[in-house]
């Protein structure tokens, strides 16, 4: 089967087309909502490929020291872990316990 050419009746041009044909979709609510989330992905969401800064922190050169305070943060997170998880194993979960899901097992 071959795929439909541009002009046929099923195929719909994305470029400046409403993509659900619903009326309303596609009006200014649907350009603010395009607009806000552009922005969002330039100025608020970090991206690994630039290491935890947002485009816009790459290109204006405000963000070198994201990357570091990542890595610190990091670090201090797994320390924390290292420390915190095993307090809450509970009696039942013990390796040995007598009690609890590992002892049916």
């Amino acid at each position: 089967m071959t795929a439909p050419a541009l002009g046929h009746p099923g195929v719909v041009p994305m470029i400046g087309r409403c993509p659900t044909h619903t009326p309303g979709y596609c009006g200014p609510s649907n350009a603010r909502r395009t607009s806000y989330h552009i922005e969002a992905h330039n100025t608020e969401i970090p991206h690994s490929v630039f290491r935890g800064q947002t485009p816009d922190e790459m290109y204006y050169g405000r963000g070198q020291d994201i990357p570091e305070k990542l890595k610190a943060a990091k670090i201090r997170a797994r320390a924390a872990r290292l420390t915190e998880n095993p307090a809450l194993l509970c009696r039942a979960c013990w390796p040995g316990s007598d009690t609890g899901p590992l002892a049916a097992a």
